[in-house]
């Protein structure tokens, strides 16, 4: 099959063999797959001229009629917008047409329209938009859109499209709602980028758009959601991504609503870690952040041993705001995962279990009771860690000290 480009106002022939050509009906048209999409409700500016011969009359919304796009014909009915009277002869409108049947357009085509009965001409005009919702109480937003598209300028009816949109959409999808090539699409998304109207989202299948008001009320959505979720599940700590999205913006596939999130992280409005997201300014983010400081004190006095150092050199080298850290050591206490050997001195308990361990080996190879010098190489920490260490067992009722016999310690 062979295709011979034509200029405009030009027809080009189509050459087509095979048994499918018989399943062709009148009006069909050739298209590059995905281009042309079918639609059964569409916008359009509509000028209406009459029925020639006859006394003008006024058209209703409603009214019954045939509409031609190409050579395809189907009935529908053309609906004036909301609380519009009818239009007079020689009126120009944005009306809304319903078809009964699905007709191949794309916004630019032009439509002729055609009286019900007897068929004769009635008007006509060019596609806006080749699909729309069935309300015909236009906002504002809406109205704006359909002025840019009708004065042809692409980048003020992106630029109105967006701001209808509650999520950040592709460039893909700008294109097929406004039947945009690629390129167009992509140069207006640009300018309107450069121009600070658009802001530009990280998705996983590529840049997100979102209009900067449409965004920050979804900032807002977010920060609502997880605001409410904390006070619904004040033990939780966090919440997944897809239910903090589900919660959130219910319409969002996976992609646009991680791409939320992280747009939300980067705001301050969330925060995420691992698998959950929460209100960085909640109860729940204070404990989260206080459970954070206890793991990493246990860690670092686990690692340090007998020798540990003072408290508050362990919130210096882990840069522990006092607060914190006050919170963390009550909870550490509490739980008994550390245990204080001297007013700033504590080890972990796994340490000084340790120290118990050879505390009670030495004492047994001594016979039953060591002197200090001898259970502090036992401990191998300086005299003073080791008085610490040693006062605490005593403290704890796991030695006795027998000041009587030179200080000797024996197990209780």
């Amino acid at each position: 099959m062979a295709i011979r480009r034509a200029l405009p106002g030009q027809r080009a022939a189509l050459n087509l063999v095979g048994d499918g050509v018989a399943a062709l009906d009148r009006g069909e048209m050739l298209g590059v797959e995905g281009r042309f999409g079918q639609t059964l409700r569409f916008m359009m500016t509509f000028t209406y001229l009459g029925r020639e011969g006859t006394k003008p009359r006024v058209l209703e919304s409603g009214a019954r009629v045939h509409v031609m796009a190409g050579t395809a014909e189907v009935i529908g009915r053309v609906m004036l917008l909301e609380g519009e009277a009818p239009m007079a002869v020689g009126e120009t409108r944005t009306v809304q047409v319903r078809l009964e049947e699905p007709l191949p357009l794309r916004a630019g085509d032009h439509a002729v329209v055609l009286s019900y009965s007897p068929v004769m001409l009635i008007g006509g005009g060019r596609v806006l938009l080749s699909r729309c919702r069935r309300s015909r109480e236009l906002s504002a937003g809406e109205r704006a859109l359909f002025a840019a598209l009708e004065a042809g300028d692409v980048v003020a009816g992106v630029d109105a499209w967006l701001a209808l949109q509650a999520l950040p959409v592709a460039a893909a999808d700008v294109a097929e709602a406004l039947d945009l090539v690629a390129g167009e699409a992509d140069a207006a998304l640009g300018e309107l980028v450069a121009r600070g109207v658009l802001c530009e989202l990280a998705g996983s299948g590529g840049t997100l758009y979102a209009n900067g008001a449409v965004l920050d009320a979804a900032m807002d959505v977010l920060a609502a959601t997880l605001s409410a979720m904390h006070a619904a599940a004040p033990k939780e700590t966090g919440f997944t991504p897809g239910a903090v999205a589900h919660a959130a913006w219910p319409a969002a596939d996976e992609g646009v609503a991680a791409a939320l999130i992280a747009e939300g992280c980067s705001r301050g409005v969330c925060a995420a870690e691992g698998t959950e997201v929460f209100d960085p300014h909640s109860a729940a983010a204070a404990a989260r952040v206080v459970r954070e400081a206890c793991e990493r004190i246990v860690a670092l006095l686990d690692g340090a041993g007998l020798d540990a150092p003072t408290l508050p050199e362990v919130g210096e080298r882990l840069q522990l705001d006092r607060d914190t850290m006050t919170r963390a050591l009550r909870e550490l206490s509490l739980n008994r995962s550390i245990v204080k050997v001297e007013r700033d001195v504590a080890l972990s308990a796994i340490s000084e279990a340790h120290a118990r361990e050879l505390v009670a080996a030495a004492i047994e190879a001594a016979g039953g009771a060591a002197t200090t010098s001898v259970l502090r190489e036992a401990l191998g920490v300086s005299r003073k860690r080791a008085i610490s260490i040693l006062e605490h067992l005593d403290a704890a009722r796991f030695t006795v000290l027998d000041k009587e016999a030179g200080g000797l310690r024996s197990l209780r």
